[in-house]
């Protein structure tokens, strides 16, 4: 062969090679439903203004060269976590411009992969760590987010320099740490090799991403070497039935230090079962989502406050038992958000409208009372009983684990709240916004939700179509309340609590749907947590704060409610620009009157002077 028939056909095999790599592989188990299209939805109300607040005063203004500098410097030497911190926050910065498609935005997702892109070294490794790299206790961890970081790039901007980056990152840990060999990925790294191991993620996304199967087989080697001696066997545990809290040693008599308060890890544990629902996707093996289905319920049974958020100094500590008492630092803001992703995963998945409940809970009663009311800073733990307090700077940077991650929940929102069905438009989320979804049909339905909710009981979902098309729209009926709607004014058929209401229909231009919610406020009694009620008005919670309260917050409270739990003849006040948002004055039986506010605006000081209670002892 001549030097110019060799060079072509080199030319011919790169191309080849090339349409390989970036021709992507399809999931097995498609989604039941599908978010929105970029740009084609908007939030208003308090969710919508929070959101934008998180954007504009902490997404947009941060630092790239600040938080890219130590994968510059590679001299991390000590246990710290620095190397998450880009992905972190750069997965929420390519979810805000999914949301905004502003160019300022989307030139700031560039300059966030070109930036890190030049740090990468000729062998692959994108970190943090001096040498031996995944021997450092976070640094596989660290390149989980590295890889969701990229991924996210490539998706938002088309880039393909930032997918053959993330599969050279890929590429090089496999041949650090080869599928069957010691250590394998379960040996290195921090809680039981489950940080580490919670890549299975990004290695599956990479999969589709790339079409090349290596890293498919590479992320389902990892659950194999879970159920290995030294593992932490996630699988078989979760299939016993055994509660998470169980899973791993409890704290010790005597606790010394942070490590001392036990070891199921609820963040990075959750994360782990996050990459099963990506494998289930790709092979549609059930043993991938059966133990996943396991541990929600364990969570859920003994685990979940009524906040929407657990664990105890981020550890599960069987909480929903424990919480009329004070914790030492609950509800650790990262564990809020993965449970609302986890929720989030499994909504898509099966369209079940217990998740889409459960992230709403989240959404109202920790996430977004974490966040600073200006959006510029995050709370670490958000108590049930206690006061909130700014996350700390961890890692000698003005970044924190909590900080970068809430961002990341408050940006899953928008893509949850209305979303594509096979048949049609689907409502999980109430309140004000404007969607475009398209039909089944392939015509683009704009709905525009009005009303106050969750302040005010109605809403209306008004449809703007080019023309007639019959479909069906599904609303998410909340278990919290009892609903109502009507169509065009005319009163429908009563709805069955906590699942999706279909209405089947010729839909036209103009088509208004109405609904009511009974918003009247509730005692929460739960057998777990003896002699304390909670009181909550549609999906928020409603507390006893410091500020409102003259005397103890541990005073016993007696609500006198009617045979469906209500308490009749409350007063709901709100204030936009007050010290809280809402205030709801509550009658008690000797006839006195409590005030509460909404969690939003609990602990908002963010000092011990707006020190609150959720659980109020009863009399």
């Amino acid at each position: 062969m001549n030097s110019r028939s060799t060079a072509c056909f080199t030319m011919l095999v790169i191309c080849v090679f090339a349409t390989a790599v970036f021709a992507e592989a399809q999931p097995v188990i498609h989604d039941t439903l599908t978010p929105p299209a970029p740009g084609a939805i908007h939030l208003n109300g308090k969710v919508g203004e929070l959101i934008d607040r998180c954007i504009d005063h902490r997404i947009a203004t941060e630092d790239v060269d600040h938080i890219i500098t130590p994968f510059r410097e590679h001299n991390e030497l000590n246990w710290t976590w620095r190397c998450e911190f880009w992905g972190k926050w750069v997965t929420s910065a390519a979810d805000a411009y999914r949301y905004r498609q502003t160019p300022a935005l989307r030139s700031l997702v560039k300059q966030a992969a070109d930036k890190l892109l030049a740090t990468q070294r000729d062998d692959g490794y994108i970190g943090t760590q001096k040498e031996l790299s995944y021997k450092g206790n976070w640094d596989v961890w660290g390149r989980k987010y590295t890889l969701l970081g990229l991924l996210d790039c490539y998706d938002r901007t088309g880039d393909e320099k930032d997918l053959t980056a993330a599969m050279r990152v890929a590429d090089h840990l496999m041949k650090e740490l080869p599928a069957g060999a010691h250590p394998t990925i379960v040996n290195v790294g921090q809680w039981n090799g489950m940080a580490a191991s919670s890549i299975i993620e990004p290695l599956v996304k990479l999969y589709f991403a790339s079409g090349q199967k290596k890293y498919l087989d590479y992320a389902a080697s990892i659950p194999v070497s879970w159920e290995t001696d030294d593992g932490p066997k996630l699988i078989s545990k979760a299939m016993a039935g055994m509660p998470v809290y169980d899973m791993f040693p409890g704290p010790v008599a005597n606790p010394k230090g942070y490590g001392d308060y036990g070891k199921s890890k609820s963040y990075e544990m959750m994360s782990c079962y996050d990459g099963l629902i990506e494998l289930y996707r790709a092979t549609g093996d059930r043993k991938y989502i059966e133990p996943v289905d396991k541990v929600y319920d364990s969570i859920v049974e003994h685990e979940m406050t009524i906040i929407g958020s657990g664990s105890d100094w981020e550890r599960w500590n069987n909480g929903r038992s424990k919480q009329g008492q004070p914790w030492m630092k609950g509800m650790e803001t990262c564990v809020t958000v993965y449970w609302m992703k986890l929720n989030a995963q499994l909504l898509a998945l099966t369209g079940e409208a217990e998740y889409a409940e459960a992230f709403e809970r989240s959404i109202y009663n920790t996430l977004l009372g974490a966040q600073k009311p200006d959006g510029t800073w995050w709370v670490h733990h958000v108590q049930t009983v206690g006061f909130k307090e700014a996350a700390p700077a961890q890692c000698d940077m003005h970044q924190n684990c909590c900080v970068a991650n809430g961002p990341r929940g408050m940006m899953m929102i928008p893509k949850l709240a209305m979303m594509r069905g096979e048949d049609g438009p689907v409502v999980n989320l109430y309140g004000p916004m404007q969607a475009t979804i398209p039909s089944p049909g392939g015509q683009n339905l704009t709905w525009k939700m009005t009303g106050d909710f969750p302040v005010g009981d109605t809403v209306t979902l008004t449809l703007s179509a080019k023309k007639p098309e019959k479909f069906t729209l599904k609303l998410r009926t909340p278990m919290w309340g009892a609903m109502r709607f009507a169509i065009n004014d005319q009163p429908a058929s009563p709805v069955k609590m906590g699942t999706y209401m279909p209405i089947e229909r010729t839909w036209k231009d103009g088509d208004r749907v109405t609904i009511t919610f009974d918003m009247t406020p509730r005692v929460v009694r739960d057998e777990k947590v003896p002699g304390y009620v909670a009181i909550m008005r549609g999906p928020l919670v409603f507390v006893r704060d410091q500020r409102q309260t003259e005397g103890s917050l541990d005073a016993a409270v007696d609500f006198k409610t009617d045979d469906r739990g209500r308490i009749q003849n409350t007063t709901l006040t709100r204030s936009d620009d007050g010290a809280f948002w809402l205030t709801l004055t509550v009658p008690q039986a000797d006839g006195s009157t409590l005030k509460l506010c909404d969690m939003i605006s609990a602990g908002d000081t963010w000092s011990e002077e707006s020190t609150y209670r959720i659980w109020l002892p009863t009399r």
